[in-house]
């Protein structure tokens, strides 16, 4: 049996580096991508953020609070860049961040911080971070 992957590589007009995207989920089901007339399907039907949001069941939300101007991403400290390179959107734990990162454990705890005022980035129970 045949199985197929729709992976993407997702990026902004401005911003955050961009992130690799695979498809698993359409309307909150789980897909499974058996044959390329499907594969294919799905992968036309994702042209733009908004169809991809819709193929996939989401309701975007701007991560980045309403006001800022086009410089947002630059008026963040390079430390704070730097760590949010480090995280995707699955939880990682400080540890995992920290053995990826060349900052000191202060300087990322600083770094994450300026992230989650930004609304850039969410901590879970258990100090564990997450890209919005």
């Amino acid at each position: 049996e045949e199985y197929w992957t729709l992976d993407a590589l997702v990026q902004g007009p401005q911003g955050p580096p961009p992130f690799k995207a695979k498809l698993s989920r359409v309307d909150g089901k789980k897909v499974e991508l058996k044959d390329r007339a499907t594969t294919d399907g799905l992968a036309r039907a994702c042209t733009s953020a908004e169809s991809i949001c819709a193929v996939v069941g989401v309701h975007p939300v701007r991560a980045v609070p309403a006001g800022r101007d086009s410089g947002w991403w630059e008026a963040l400290s390079a430390e704070a860049r730097g760590a949010y390179g480090l995280l995707d959107r699955a939880p990682r734990s400080f540890d995992e961040v920290l053995a990826a990162s060349p900052l000191s454990p202060a300087a990322l705890t600083s770094a994450l911080v300026e992230l989650e005022l930004s609304g850039l980035v969410v901590q879970h129970p258990g100090k564990r971070y997450e890209k919005v």
